[in-house]
């Protein structure tokens, strides 16, 4: 089925925001859009997955669109689609798995709300459930529990220059930020701490530093530290940062 004019993508860089005078919406219907990600060797190719259960596919950087998961059975909220960096046909999202560029998709043991993909090594996929962190070194054909907090997560990043350092944020009672520097064995609250209420809603880490990140976050604007979370600094008062791009 095809939709016109799959999503409108607004980004915000730490340097420059751009106010536009007038939004309409573009679609796709099946609900708010709640993740976007484009393939990274194809910039044209783009999936957004919806609060309805629904991910659209676009080959024409966005300006028309399928859905790909109709007949998947999908329920639940799409909250994250991961793409494999060397093998774009390679996709992670809710319970399934797409060997296919999202022609077709496989259910999975686990269903993650998040995943995150080790550059270095894509068969290794981190996926967030809840409180529990699991991981499968084979691509997803089998998922072994590597981690429990006592209370839910939210998003997990790995540092793309140290692949054993891995972020994780604490929305469901710490409201910090979590760290890992033995590839997710174990983990350790950073000194930011955000009033209860607040949540962060992204993390971003810089590609050539791990000790560089930076946080959006719901009520408090946005954070970086340079020391690997030791130190935070506030670099912008404002609401709903739910992703910055570095």
């Amino acid at each position: 089925m095809k939709y016109p004019h799959l999503v409108c993508i607004l980004c915000v860089s730490l340097s420059h925001l751009v106010l536009a005078q007038q939004w309409k919406s573009l679609g796709p219907p099946g609900g708010r859009v709640r993740t976007v990600a484009v393939d990274p060797t194809n910039p044209n190719t783009v999936f957004a997955g919806t609060r309805n259960g629904l991910i659209f596919r676009s080959t024409d950087g966005g300006r028309s669109g399928e859905l790909v998961n109709d007949s998947s059975g999908y329920t639940s909220n799409v909250t994250d689609i991961a793409i494999n960096p060397k093998n774009s046909k390679v996709i992670y999202s809710s319970q399934y798995r797409s060997s296919d560029g999202g022609e077709t998709w496989q259910s999975m043991t686990v269903a993650g709300s998040f995943y995150a993909i080790n550059e270095a090594d894509p068969m290794v996929v981190y996926a967030v459930a809840g409180k529990n962190v699991w991981v499968t070194r084979n691509g997803g054909d089998n998922w072994s529990l590597l981690y429990s907090f006592s209370n839910a997560v939210g998003d997990l990043v790995i540092a793309p220059s140290d692949t054993n350092i891995l972020y994780a944020d604490g929305n469901d009672a710490s409201y910090g930020l979590y760290k890992s520097t033995n590839s997710g064995l174990s983990w350790y609250l950073t000194s930011l701490t955000l009033t209860p209420g607040d949540l962060v809603l992204s993390i971003a880490v810089n590609p050539k530093n791990s000790n560089v990140l930076y946080l959006g976050t719901k009520d408090a604007g946005i954070f970086k530290t340079i020391d690997g979370g030791g130190r935070w600094d506030q670099l912008l008062s404002t609401e709903w940062v739910n992703d910055i791009v570095l």
